[in-house]
């Protein structure tokens, strides 16, 4: 995922699908205030101590864990304040009108 270099959008918006769901959307505001208690939770369904209880193989979880843990990382930088601009969507691009064919001088008879 991400090592030591910036954080980039798409890293933001797997973070955030990894701990909220495919349903995150990184301009809504909610997901701030519910990040710390969305990981503990997310953290207890993944922790690999927890794999008799839930019937799942530990390695899967500690796989899952690992990935939960590291999207806390990432979207707990972003907590504290508004997105840096590198973090905005990229903007769409705007289609452009089709150019129109150079209009040809009127012939003289």
């Amino acid at each position: 995922m991400v090592g030591t270099g910036e954080i980039t959008f798409e890293d933001v918006v797997h973070a955030g699908r990894v701990l909220f769901g495919p349903a995150f959307a990184v301009e809504a505001l909610g997901w701030r205030e519910a990040l710390k208690t969305t990981y503990r939770h997310r953290a207890m369904q993944t922790h690999p101590d927890r794999a008799r209880a839930l019937g799942r193989p530990e390695r899967e979880l500690a796989r899952e864990f690992k990935a939960v843990s590291e999207a806390y990382r990432i979207l707990s930088a972003l907590r504290g304040g508004p997105l840096p601009r590198a973090l905005h969507a990229p903007p769409r691009p705007v289609p452009r009108p089709a150019p129109r064919p150079a209009a040809r001088p009127a012939e003289r008879p």
